[in-house]
């Protein structure tokens, strides 16, 4: 009986180990997952920080053009020539 109790007892204890590696192993996966779209969050962030950036240079361009073809009469000499 001690002897079949203490098999018993030692393939509980196998068990439990194997199923705690799995838990672990199932909680790095989680927080790799979850790293991985953090990454590619700030990823996408920066791209859109880029094309912002971008859109806001090609506008200053334009109002810098139709400003400079705008002389001190107020004319309008060729502000249509800016590319908006």
């Amino acid at each position: 009986i001690d002897a079949n109790l203490e098999i018993n007892n030692r393939a509980l204890d196998i068990q439990r180990q194997a199923e705690e590696r799995r838990r672990t192993e199932l909680e790095y996966r989680a927080n790799a997952g979850s790293q991985i779209l953090d990454l590619q969050r700030r990823e996408q962030d920066a791209r859109l920080k880029q094309i912002e950036d971008q859109k806001a240079q090609h506008e200053k361009g334009y109002y810098a053009c139709v400003n400079a073809a705008i002389d001190v009469d107020g004319n309008d000499k060729g502000s249509w020539k800016c590319k908006h």
